[in-house]
């Protein structure tokens, strides 16, 4: 059954509502200006929204029962806003063109510089150089310079594509084919990244070369007539995708392991069978027999709730003789407006099988008393009134281990500090700059750089406190699939699967850009998506 959205609307052509594939409603309202008034969601909770005469939002009330309050100069441009019961709040001042000249929120004042032609020069923090902007004769970012006086330089073709990014005295070079698909990524010293097309422009080939032409990792693609990946052959062989209607992935037979899928009428996962074939160690020992648990098929189920939110992930483990062996039920629990307070997770065993972790796992300290189980996982959260993560505190693996954020008013973060109990609970502080909403430097509180991060189209490399480069290579979903040297010898490998979960990771450095590129906060397992987003891929 496919996915099913239905929709209504007013003489005007304003949305009424909107009705998903399992029979929920939203519903909207409007003022007699055609503003939104109020939106009804299905779980009956409400947003509602109030303007001045010139039509501007005022105060939005969300779905927590947080009213948002916003003040406009005579041009319509926000001085501040604030949230009323939690006194989050940001402020702006503009210059005669309408641009932003300062901005004052919990991470500190920011002063902004622009040229004749309105374009931003320099961003100064509390007074002291954050980062600096320089351009070519056609307006594109020629120079980047950051906080520390590193330069990232870049030029462009005729057609205004990324041509060379040059940083740390090391250049990368872009290429493209005719038809503007780029053609190959060659690092200093030789490493590349070439790509084939067929006609379509599908990418179907993607090599990962040494200076010397040999081949580090290589994937294949082919697709249906609808542009759909049906195969890609890598090391590990050849993975293959079969799709329902709508174009959702029912089955995919990878090697030594079948999974199939089933969807909702909303297109929510429902479930998710695991097959095998070998036993797959399950990481817990039989406390009867003394042996590893292992099973050859998984089983999961999906509830969701009103609004699509995941409430419960059933996992059912089986072995050889399809005898349920142990079952990980994990919990979610979100607040009004969508964001996860809590999730737990808890195991059910048969009666006569008792759990034991493979290893042991302590945690002390002020916030937590005790040993912690290998078996206990939970996590909660924490969000500002503007719906931004502060606090997540996670146990997992006998570990304790908590992480606060500080975010400046474009909703980026700034700060990350970081106490855990196999480290004494000592505070590990992480300030972040970015480029064009990439991150691009860490330090340390005092701060020492700990990380350089050099962008082009893509995250080219890391920069380590001593210099040292680790160049990212990709697949063609633009994975990390490696950190290599400038010689090409491999340091990091990682896999995933369609989720963005890890299937794969063995690091000789640590390493942040993983998933779709993305930068992953390795204590917490969240992505960091920028506007204060972080989630599970």
């Amino acid at each position: 059954m496919g996915v099913s959205t239905k929709y209504s609307y007013d003489k005007q052509g304003s949305k009424l509502t909107m009705t998903d594939g399992r029979g929920k409603l939203t519903d909207y309202r409007y003022t007699a200006f055609g503003n939104t008034k109020t939106i009804l969601n299905p779980d009956g909770k409400t947003v509602s929204y109030k303007y001045d005469l010139s039509g501007n939002a005022v105060c939005i009330t969300d779905k927590n029962g947080n009213n948002t309050l916003y003040i406009y100069d005579s041009r319509g441009l926000v001085l501040e806003k604030q949230v009323k019961e939690t006194g989050d709040s940001i402020k702006y001042t503009y210059d005669e063109a309408g641009n932003r000249k300062f901005m004052e929120d919990e991470s500190g004042v920011s002063t902004y510089t622009y040229d004749g032609n309105n374009r931003l020069l320099e961003i100064k923090k509390d007074g002291a150089s954050h980062i600096g902007y320089a351009y070519d004769e056609v307006g594109n970012v020629a120079k980047v310079t950051d906080q520390k006086g590193n330069i990232v330089s870049y030029t462009y073709d005729k057609s205004n594509r990324m041509e060379t990014v040059t940083a740390n005295g090391k250049t990368t070079t872009y290429t493209y084919d005719e038809n503007g698909n780029r053609e190959a990524i060659e690092y200093e010293g030789g490493v590349s990244e070439e790509y084939t097309y067929d006609r379509d422009n599908h990418l179907i080939l993607l090599e990962n070369k040494k200076p010397d032409g040999t081949i580090i990792s290589e994937y294949n693609y082919k697709y249906d007539l609808a542009g759909r990946q049906i195969s890609k052959t890598d090391s590990y062989g050849t993975t293959s995708y079969e799709y329902d209607r709508d174009g959702r992935v029912i089955k995919i037979a990878a090697p030594g392991k079948t999974t199939l899928y089933t969807y909702d009428n909303a297109g929510d996962r429902v479930s998710q069978n695991e097959t095998y074939t070998s036993a797959q160690p399950s990481s817990y020992i039989d406390s009867v027999s003394g042996k590893e648990i292992q099973y050859i098929l998984k089983k999961s189920e999906y509830t969701y709730s009103s609004s699509n939110q995941l409430l419960k992930l059933s996992e059912r483990m089986f072995d050889e003789s399809n005898k349920e062996i142990a079952r990980k039920t994990t919990k979610t629990a979100y607040d009004d407006n969508g964001n996860q307070l809590k999730q737990s997770v808890s195991y059910t065993l048969p009666a006569d099988t008792k759990l034991l972790p493979t290893t042991k796992g302590n945690a002390y300290g002020d916030s937590m008393s005790g040993t912690i189980d290998k078996l206990v996982e939970k996590t909660s959260y924490t969000f500002d009134g503007f719906n931004r993560l502060k606090k997540a505190e996670t146990v997992k693996d006998g570990k304790h281990t908590e992480a606060e954020y500080k975010y400046d008013g474009d909703d980026l973060r700034v700060n990350k500090t970081v106490k855990k109990s196999d480290n004494a609970y000592k505070e590990e502080i992480t300030n972040y700059l970015y480029d064009r909403q990439n991150v691009i430097l860490e330090t340390d509180a005092a701060g020492n750089i700990k990380t350089r991060y050099i962008k082009g189209i893509n995250y080219i490399a890391s920069v380590d406190s001593e210099n040292k480069e680790a160049y990212f290579l990709f697949n063609g979903h633009g994975d990390t699939v490696q950190t290599v040297n400038e010689a090409g010898e491999v340091q990091n490998r990682y896999d995933y699967d369609i989720w963005g979960n890890p299937t794969l990771t063995i690091e000789v450095k640590a390493n942040a850009i993983r998933y779709a590129g993305e930068y992953i906060d390795t204590e917490t397992g969240l992505y960091y998506l920028k506007q204060g987003i972080m989630i599970h891929m």
